[in-house]
């Protein structure tokens, strides 16, 4: 008797021993899933939440800036942060077109957005901005073409808006032109085929201080421009075996000066001018010259840029 009893109190300790403390369980590992969302990933620190979505990144810039796409309240809207997600400027676009009226008087919803053109130029962000309408109700044979500047030194956002219909010219590309100046050159469709149409050029400030029609302009068939002067360009245009250099104002009316630069034997589709640039006040031209057998020979002309002397 006295065995068994000592069997039951032996097994009794022996559950209680094996029962876990509750008190002393560690508390289980929750682990999050990642955060996959633009906001994640890049830690966007947004001011102003309300009503906005997302929907991709459009660019990042040399220093590691960022432009953001999304819509607030149903309009565009762009938002500009840097490397490490701080908001630096944002902006709705409250002022964008919710319906198309076309010259027939139809009226069609704004569908799509395309973005031919984003680049970094000087101290802003360029976003060339195509907004079409829905082409399943419409052929569309115009858009709104919207140029947004990021001006990243001021923490300003400006758009401006142009109707393209039919064979209406549209901006083919922005680059710097001369200590903070840019140039906005135009091409315009005549029948499906894209020409040079329009250059214009803009201060630091935006403000436009020469334009010139680059179809009937001193520079049609001009492979290259360079500005030399605060207040003059150069272009090179060939023909008949000889590239020329020429040198105008910024209105393009005034010749200073027509040199030849370099001579050669291939046809004029045979010559391609990589690049052209200022170099401690010379005008450095960098050309490849294909002859009809498919051999080629790079040449790098130097110029005097007030003169158009080759050195």
């Amino acid at each position: 008797m006295k065995y068994t009893l000592l069997l039951i109190i032996a097994a009794w300790a022996f559950a209680g021993c094996s029962k876990s403390n509750p008190e002393s369980q560690p508390e289980p590992e929750i682990i999050k899933p990642a955060d996959t969302s633009l906001t994640g990933r890049l830690n966007l620190k947004i001011t102003d939440k309300e009503n906005l979505v997302l929907t991709k990144k459009l660019f990042e810039d040399s220093k590691g800036n960022y432009v953001i796409e999304g819509k607030k309240s149903g309009k565009h809207w762009i938002g500009c942060f840097d490397k490490n997600g701080n908001e630096i400027v944002v902006r709705s676009y409250t002022d964008d077109p919710g319906v198309f009226t076309s010259t027939g008087g139809s009226v069609v919803p704004v569908m799509n957005n395309k973005y031919p053109l984003i680049k970094e130029v000087n101290n802003f962000i360029c976003l060339i901005r195509q907004v079409y309408p829905d082409s399943t109700i419409y052929d569309p044979g115009f858009y709104l073409e919207d140029f947004t500047k990021i001006n990243l030194t001021e923490k300003k956002i400006k758009s401006e808006y142009n109707n393209i219909y039919g064979e209406g010219s549209y901006i083919q590309d922005v680059t710097p032109w001369y200590k903070g100046f840019y140039r906005i050159s135009r091409f315009r469709d005549f029948r499906f085929n894209p020409k040079p149409y329009l250059t214009s050029i803009f201060d630091e400030s935006g403000k436009m201080v020469a334009e010139f029609n680059t179809f009937y302009g001193p520079d049609n068939n001009m492979s290259g421009y360079l500005a030399v002067s605060e207040d003059s360009f150069v272009c090179i245009r060939y023909g008949g075996g000889g590239a020329l250099l020429r040198a105008w104002n910024y209105e393009a009316t005034h010749l200073y000066y027509e040199k030849l630069i370099f001579s050669y034997k291939v046809s004029d589709e045979g010559v391609k001018i990589n690049s052209m640039k200022l170099i401690n006040d010379v005008i450095e031209i960098d050309v490849t010259l294909t002859e009809a057998n498919g051999d080629r020979a790079s040449r790098l002309v130097k110029v005097d840029p007030a003169t158009g002397k080759v050195l």
